[in-house]
């Protein structure tokens, strides 16, 4: 798709800025903002009609409460029950089609079969967890949490000053998002708050050829997330469709080749810059994986001990045999962790007569 026509009238527009002399030689040019206007106005449109185009093909599902509690559920499973995270964090691939999978056993029925589906969702999900975990972090002050309703509680016109600056907040004042702990369990992000925070990278898309590569985590077929998966929505091949084609260019003839050229580097350029700074945002949260990961074990090393303090029920001894068990086995301290409480005991009774023997 090109905009040579437009980049045309723009150029005889300008001309009117023009004064010249009887040789039609130009002697002044005055200054004018409407060609940075109209490029900016241009690349606004494209990138609109490109979004709307992109998001337009997942497939749509109204979704039930009970299909997105089952949703949650199913992926503190997948956390809990290691094989599904890499080394670095990142989810293994086939772990949508993994979660489609499980809410099928969980709910007979359940109309969700489309791994695009459960992306999208998660996505929605994790965007409104990160908007709350900012506002409850220690870089915040004027918020509050109501624990019973699970939701933002602040005065209006201190939330609406954040809005402005942060448009995922808009609309969780006062609104209940009961997920929230389970999901600073799943998000695993440093700067939340809650019982389950751990701190390991972004939940994403890893399908092959799903199509959904722009979400945090990458797409299944690499360690780190794409150049182009965070902040802006444009794709490699984004920008190289923004590029005037050579048949187009050979139509538009000799005048105002220079305008467009100038435009097409100033395009590229921007789309260049966009690069850089995600991949430097990606080379940060890379960097911060090590510690993210030991900050994870120490949170739930301190659980299993607040645990194993408030168990009555279990001796010094009994204490000491428990941990010493668990303590070299993390992926067993997880587990012990994160189910119900009225298990525990015969899990702890079952653990020490193994012990025992």
């Amino acid at each position: 798709m090109t905009y040579c026509d437009d980049v045309e009238d723009e150029d005889e527009g300008d001309s009117t800025y023009a004064t010249t002399t009887a040789s039609e030689d130009i002697q002044y040019i005055e200054t004018t903002n409407e060609w940075s206007q109209w490029r900016d106005n241009l690349a606004a449109s494209m990138f609109t009609d490109w979004h709307m185009s992109t998001s337009n093909r997942a497939p749509r599902h109204v979704w039930t409460r009970e299909e997105e509690g089952t949703l949650v559920e199913c992926l503190m499973e997948l956390v809990s029950m290691g094989g599904w995270k890499s080394d670095n964090g990142t989810f293994r691939p086939g772990y949508l089609a993994q979660l489609v999978r499980m809410m099928a056993e969980k709910l007979p029925g359940c109309q969700v079969r489309a791994t695009t589906v459960i992306d999208c969702r998660i996505k929605t999900l994790k965007r409104t967890f990160q908007a709350i975990a900012e506002m409850r972090g220690p870089a915040c002050s004027g918020f509050g949490w109501n624990d019973e309703e699970k939701c933002i509680v602040a005065e209006k016109e201190l939330f609406d000053n954040w809005v402005r600056s942060h448009p995922a907040a808009k609309g969780l004042l006062n609104k209940p998002f009961p997920y929230y702990d389970e999901l600073t369990y799943v998000f695993c992000r440093d700067r939340a708050t809650g019982r389950f925070a751990e701190t390991f990278a972004d939940v994403g898309s890893n399908e092959p050829g799903g199509g959904y590569d722009r979400f945090d985590m990458g797409d299944g077929n690499e360690d780190f997330p794409p150049v182009y998966s965070q902040g802006v929505d444009i794709s490699q091949d984004d920008v190289c469709a923004s590029r005037p084609s050579r048949a187009s260019e050979g139509r538009t003839g000799s005048s105002g080749s220079k305008r467009k050229r100038g435009s097409q580097r100033d395009f590229e350029l921007e789309a260049i810059h966009l690069a850089l700074d995600q991949t430097n945002e990606q080379l940060r949260q890379i960097a911060e994986w090590p510690a993210r990961n030991l900050a994870n074990d120490n949170h739930m090393r301190t659980e299993f001990f607040r645990i194993l303090r408030e168990m009555p029920e279990l001796t010094s001894l009994d204490r000491a045999l428990l941990q010493r068990h668990l303590l070299s086995r993390m992926d067993d301290l997880r587990g012990f962790v994160l189910m119900p409480e009225d298990e525990r005991e015969g899990f702890c009774r079952v653990l020490l007569r193994d012990i025992e023997r």
